[in-house]
């Protein structure tokens, strides 16, 4: 989380946040900051236009994201929704760009393919390959 000097919210958690609290706060401006990515990728310039979107009273939606009150799992979950995005990453939306690795096993200047145990003073080398 971003420390901003004079700032309440890191002044308070300074001084009487615990580690949950500090990271129920940092989870908090997170999700406030892929917020503020989405608005400015589509145009939304102001909290009153997004609240409008939201189908929210704008002071409700200020207060999400001042950082002032804390978005429950339930708003995110409508927010989500509401603007047809992701805020919380379930590990599902990421495609693995992982690709087998082949190792090669040099023995005598002769390589061969092995999956047997590696033995001292032998090169091993490696390579991505393709699916």
């Amino acid at each position: 989380m971003k420390k901003n000097k004079g700032n309440s919210i890191t002044d308070w958690l300074d001084t009487k946040g615990d580690a949950l609290t500090r990271r129920m706060v940092e989870n908090n401006f997170y999700y406030i900051d892929r917020i503020n990515y989405y608005m400015e990728d589509h145009g939304i310039s102001s909290i009153s236009e997004l609240a409008r979107i939201l189908n929210k009273k704008q002071p409700q939606v200020y207060r999400w994201m001042s950082g002032e009150q804390n978005i429950t799992s339930e708003t995110l979950a409508y927010i989500e929704l509401k603007l047809d995005i992701r805020l919380v990453d379930q590990g599902k939306e990421q495609k693995s760009n992982a690709q087998p690795i082949i190792l090669n096993f040099t023995r005598n200047n002769t390589s061969e393919k092995s999956n047997s145990d590696y033995q001292e003073n032998n090169t091993i080398s490696y390579a991505a390959g393709t699916c």
